[in-house]
């Protein structure tokens, strides 16, 4: 049985349909990369090696591309999900031709029956009900493109789950050792999901090791206290 919590809050739907109505946000606890789904499989599976899993990895994405772009084909990764060329929107009539820009080529993945049941066994929780903490998963900059490693002056990204920046009493900032801060961000984006965010900071600080400090209500929990967060970063 899946004991994994599903946190959602309610939010206003900005489709015009659902005018006045609330749906549901899914509030996830995490996000896992190609690096650490890695490590897990190798903690489970100790004759095979971190670099072997990302080679096979890779492997099969790029030949699902060749099989859907090449071919094109349907493509099934087993346990996970299929993907094939579908065509987006409608036409007038039957024999009609396609409309550019309305009827586009796009890639349609659909989850197999595993990850469907998978999926089927959460229980969902109101954020509301449960506290949603703010947590960073990691932080990446732009230009460099590692882990946990970002350039000043530069912009940057930050994930995790329940992420906010936007509000007055909110924002990201770099401390250094001494715990004094060096550099404040400007906050450009969020995903509107509480799980990205991206800004970038204008002051250069010297190449070292500092902690990426974000001051959040949180997303889903905007009313709640201001929660203080901190991911170590390094200035490259």
């Amino acid at each position: 049985m899946n004991k994994a919590k599903m946190r959602f809050a309610t939010v206003k739907s900005p489709l015009e349909t659902l005018e006045g109505k609330y749906t549901g946000l899914f509030i996830h606890n995490g996000v896992d990369g190609l690096d650490e789904i890695a490590a897990r499989i190798v903690r489970a599976h100790p004759n095979v090696g971190v670099s072997e899993v990302k080679l096979a990895v890779r492997a099969l994405a790029a030949e699902i591309r060749a099989c859907v772009a090449d071919g094109p084909g349907y493509a099934g990764a087993d346990g996970l999900a299929g993907f094939t060329v579908a065509i987006s929107g409608s036409v007038a009539s039957l024999d009609a031709p396609l409309t550019p820009g309305e009827n586009a080529i796009y890639v349609n993945i659909v989850a197999l029956e595993p990850l469907r049941e998978a999926i089927g066994a959460l229980v969902p929780v109101a954020a509301s009900d449960e506290t949603a903490a703010v947590a960073i998963t990691d932080v990446e900059g732009k230009a460099l493109r590692k882990h946990g490693v970002i350039s000043t002056p530069g912009a940057f990204t930050v994930t995790g789950k329940n992420l906010s920046a936007g509000g007055e009493d909110e924002g990201i900032t770099l401390a250094n050792a001494s715990g004094d801060t060096v550099a404040t961000a400007t906050v450009t984006s969020e995903d509107g999901l509480g799980q990205r965010i991206d800004a970038s900071f204008a002051a250069a600080v010297p190449a070292g090791t500092y902690k990426l400090i974000l001051k959040s209500h949180g997303y889903a929990t905007a009313t709640g206290p201001l929660e203080t967060v901190a991911k170590r970063v390094v200035v490259a």
